[in-house]
């Protein structure tokens, strides 16, 4: 039996981010997807429980993450994993 956990991707709608996804998906577990744009995402990487709207600018998006994920009030979108294959140029 597995165990479904929930994990926040950055990244979703990239190469490695879709199969990663898809992946997560398919083994049962709860995907929110951190994306700058919720509507693409649903129709590039259906399925996820959640697409959050965030800004991903070079520079700034690790500490965005890390304070949304890290902060005390925070639950992290009830999340326990976060993986980041977010790219930038």
């Amino acid at each position: 039996m597995s165990v479904q956990r929930s994990v926040l991707v950055t990244g979703a709608t990239g190469l490695i981010g879709k199969a990663l996804c898809r992946r997560l998906i398919a083994r049962g577990d709860r995907v929110v997807v951190f994306t700058r744009n919720p509507a693409t995402a649903r129709t590039i990487m259906p399925g996820a429980a959640q697409y959050v709207a965030w800004d991903a600018k070079p520079g700034n998006w690790e500490a965005a993450l890390e304070w949304y994920c890290m902060a005390p009030t925070s639950t992290c979108w009830g999340c326990e994993r976060w993986a980041s294959t977010a790219q930038y140029p």
